[in-house]
């Protein structure tokens, strides 16, 4: 009896222990599951951030070329318009003291300014043209083109014709009737 009492005991410390040894392997195993899906989760999070940082640099890159290109044009057009302008030479020549201070607001401006002699009348323009930026540049270099027309060709020299006539060009030349809403502040 002693020996099968001790049996028994051995056969239930055996069964503890086996029920303990499925504890240890279950728990082993939900928590293989648990950091594998875990880790699985993480790989996927960071394929899809190379992913989307890859097609962010793309993208980045292809904003850096396309600024670059802008830039390029806008900086030649910016020569442009210094050539097209009046040098300090010209200024000095008509008036002794002059001095000039043009710094557009951006790399292009629409404000501009222009001089010439038609006798011994020397004329002066100083403009103030509608926007900044590209927009007015191009206003400036109509505008400077149109006072070379009226002033130099057309021999205009009074100031209020010089700016009825300018008008009539810059609406002609705009094609200001057919004009939509959006330009109508370039008259």
């Amino acid at each position: 009896s002693y020996q099968i009492k001790n049996r028994e005991q051995e056969i239930s410390i055996l069964n503890a222990n086996a029920e303990v040894d499925k504890l240890k392997f279950y728990s082993a195993t939900g928590t293989a599951i648990v950091v594998m899906t875990l880790l699985g989760l993480l790989y996927y999070r960071y394929q899809y951030k190379t992913r989307a940082n890859l097609l962010l640099q793309q993208k980045n890159d292809t904003i850096q070329k396309q600024n670059t290109e802008i830039m390029d044009s806008v900086e030649y057009a910016k020569g442009i318009q210094e050539a097209i302008l009046p040098n300090v030479n010209e200024l000095t020549s008509a008036f002794a003291k002059a001095y000039l201070y043009y710094k557009p607001s951006k790399v292009v401006s629409g404000d501009f300014y222009w001089v010439d002699s038609i006798g011994s009348n020397v004329i002066l323009v100083v403009a103030d043209g509608t926007g900044h930026g590209v927009p007015g540049a191009f206003l400036s270099v109509l505008g400077t083109g149109l006072l070379r027309q009226i002033i130099s060709e057309e021999r205009i020299c009074q100031p209020d014709q010089i700016l009825v006539r300018l008008n009539q060009k810059v609406k002609e030349g705009l094609g200001q009737s057919k004009l939509d809403n959006t330009l109508k502040d370039l008259a």
